[in-house]
């Protein structure tokens, strides 16, 4: 847990933000003691994840090859009670996936997140990386 952790971003607001906000306003002055793995922001509220808060991520493979990789994410109790409520107030409004200091995809919220949920539009590498940091 030395190693920070780069961090995943999921920014919800009403537009869709750039890349270089979303990253830029979610590293230093959020960070936790063992580094971010996964931020859910917003506009002003966040929700910041690390290693310690998720309880299992696993990729899912492409079904073709011109699907994306994937990821299956089970948070812990906590996290997953604070995600649900930021998630659920913000129903109807885009959030941008943000890894590193890329946009991988912009969905907008249909419902509410809880405890597990799914990710795509990432590649094999994001993938890889997302889960080797997840498990440290």
């Amino acid at each position: 847990m030395n190693i920070l952790l780069k961090g995943l971003c999921i920014t919800l607001g009403l537009s869709f933000f750039s890349t270089a906000m979303a990253y830029g306003t979610t590293t230093e002055a959020n960070a936790v003691e063992s580094g971010p793995l996964m931020v859910f922001q917003v506009i002003q509220s966040q929700l910041t994840l690390n290693a310690a808060m998720i309880e299992s991520a696993t990729i899912i493979e492409p079904a073709n090859s011109t699907d994306s990789y994937g990821l299956q994410i089970k948070l812990s109790s906590s996290a997953a009670t604070e995600l649900k409520r930021l998630s659920g107030e913000n129903i109807g409004k885009r959030m941008n996936l943000v890894l590193g200091d890329v946009v991988v995809s912009s969905p907008i919220i249909r419902s509410s997140l809880g405890a597990e949920f799914q990710m795509s539009g990432l590649t094999k590498e994001q993938a890889q990386r997302f889960l080797s940091q997840s498990h440290k």
